[in-house]
């Protein structure tokens, strides 16, 4: 289960303004829907405590992460265009680094619960779809 206190401050990664980034309310409305479906996961999954928030804007090269301690960081743009990912990229990203809570490798056991989860995920509308945030968050990668 997610913890109860704050997440990190929106200023640790903060929404681009070029090349079509986020307003900073569509940006604090993707990571609140981000949050709710990672927390749906966990919760399915039963998976330990973590902490999610966006990467920063300038990290580059991963989509996502997860430290060892529960830490799970996502980017949210794309590098080139400056502008948000697909949701459903960022969906599975979210998965993948939830997974890593359990099991922090890419082995047969990691990839069997990336698998399943992302099946849960797949199967009748167990997070929450694009059309729900608004046009302004959609775009093509």
């Amino acid at each position: 289960m997610p913890p109860t206190d704050p997440q990190l401050p929106l200023s640790f990664a903060r929404p681009r303004k070029k090349k079509g980034g986020l307003s900073v309310e569509s940006y604090r409305e993707l990571v609140g829907r981000l949050r709710a479906d990672a927390a749906r996961v966990a919760e399915q999954f039963k998976l330990p405590p973590y902490e999610f928030d966006a990467d920063r804007t300038d990290a580059h090269e991963r989509y996502g992460i997860c430290y060892a301690d529960g830490r799970i960081r996502v980017r949210l743009i794309h590098a080139r265009t400056g502008r948000p990912l697909r949701y459903s990229a960022l969906v599975d990203t979210v998965v993948h680094e939830l997974a890593h809570l359990r099991h922090m490798n890419h082995g047969p056991r990691w990839e069997a619960l990336y698998e399943t989860m992302l099946a849960w995920c797949r199967a009748g509308q167990n997070w929450v779809m694009l059309a729900e945030l608004g046009s302004n968050l959609a775009s093509p990668d």
